[in-house]
């Protein structure tokens, strides 16, 4: 039996103290207390399976909604947290759909979908509760071409694919050849002038719409490289590889203060760049050193998950290491542990509905999560779980009696 991390997720959604999020393999909405850092399950998503890897696993909030976004799923669930009730939207999506939530500054009553692989755009309004396809602004797409990020300018919306910029306003469809890149482009961010893009090379693009490109970075410090994730494998980092075949090299752009921020796919250092001079540096992370271990525990093949962005300062980070969040601080360039725990009744419901203890499961002293499951019992105390578990005495007695 795996031990219970806290969950991760797509997207957190911050509101005051509180934040709101649907975790990435559980299918329930939770809240987290930002100042006690405890966190506790909210509710089950109706039509839930206890493991639902990607279903629902971006989050958003307009009063006293929640809204629980579909990810790998066709629907969009809302919560109304007075009435303790859900609602169904249906998306109408046949691909995965990306939002990009850290692309949202200051339009928090509209949320942007894209569906990979295809140009459609569906748009969620928070305060309607009502979903609508862009259908006039469809892409001339290849039907396998993927998206890994958008960023929005404004009231339109820029994407990467192959070498190409795709810009959507109300008006009309653009597209920009970035004829400098010389693989795939996956992320972009927009700085207030430049678009900054990154791809399958080691390289970052940095563009101006007016101007046309603006400069090529290639120069890396020299123990940047990645992962290459094989399991059951001693970890080495690739430092010398200019293309990587396989993966981006980074996921995540973020425009943050002085610096852009690129959260890496397979790397442990997170890398900054000045705006002004074009310096690249490296934020290294010790406790994020793989081993062999370490990887063959790895969910999912990368290194970090972009949770949120607090204050317009921190960069919350989901390490897939060591099942934990970590802040960026980018005005102080430093790393900041959070305590981010699941409150005891949290613990049991999950345990409950994953693991599916009933009167015929037996507890047995010494294994990690038996100890843990009935210490949890005991804080809760709770009678009618409490009955649930029998003598383990009579549980033996009728075993040898059967042998």
């Amino acid at each position: 039996m795996q031990s219970i991390i806290f969950p991760w997720s797509d997207s957190w959604w911050l509101e005051k103290d509180k934040a709101w999020f649907c975790a990435g393999n559980i299918g329930a909405l939770f809240c987290v207390d930002m100042v006690s850092e405890r966190c506790q399950l909210v509710a089950w998503i109706p039509e839930r399976n206890a493991q639902n890897f990607r279903l629902y696993s971006y989050c958003a909030k307009f009063g006293d909604i929640v809204f629980c976004i579909a990810n790998l799923a066709h629907c969009i669930w809302c919560y109304d947290i007075k009435k303790e009730a859900w609602k169904k939207i249906e998306v109408g999506n046949m691909n995965e759909l990306i939002m990009c939530m850290h692309a949202h500054k200051g339009k928090n009553d509209q949320i942007w979908l894209l569906e990979d692989g295809t140009g459609n755009i569906f748009q969620l309004d928070l305060k309607r509760q009502a979903i609508k396809v862009e259908q006039e602004y469809q892409y001339g797409c290849h039907k396998n071409m993927e998206f890994y990020e958008y960023t929005i300018v404004e009231d339109s919306i820029y994407r990467v694919g192959e070498c190409k910029i795709f810009g959507m306003s109300k008006s009309c469809i653009s597209v920009y050849e970035i004829e400098e890149a010389k693989a795939g482009l996956c992320t972009i961010c927009y700085d207030g002038q430049n678009f900054w893009m990154s791809g399958f090379c080691k390289e970052i693009y940095i563009w101006n719409p007016k101007q046309g490109m603006i400069k090529v970075i290639t120069e890396f410090p020299e123990q940047f490289g990645y992962y290459h994730f094989a399991k059951d494998e001693m970890p080495v980092v690739d430092c010398d590889s200019f293309h990587s075949i396989d993966f981006p090299f980074f996921m995540n752009s973020i425009p943050m203060n002085r610096y852009i921020w690129f959260i890496p796919f397979c790397s442990d250092e997170i890398v900054y760049i000045d705006k002004e001079n074009y310096e690249v540096h490296l934020l290294e992370i010790e406790e994020e050193r793989e081993t062999k271990e370490s990887i063959h525990n790895h969910i999912m093949p990368h290194k970090y998950l972009v949770q949120y962005i607090r204050e317009n300062r921190y960069i919350g980070l989901y390490s897939l290491r060591n099942a934990l969040i970590f802040e960026i601080d980018t005005i102080e360039l430093r790393v900041i542990k959070r305590n981010y725990k699941l409150t005891g009744a949290t613990m049991l419901s999950i345990l409950n509905v994953a693991e599916g203890y009933h009167n015929e499961k037996i507890l047995k002293e010494g294994r990690k999560m038996d100890d843990l499951y009935f210490s949890e019992m005991l804080k809760a105390k709770n009678s009618k779980i409490g009955n649930q578990i029998d003598s383990v005495g009579e549980k033996i007695y009728h075993l040898l009696e059967l042998s």
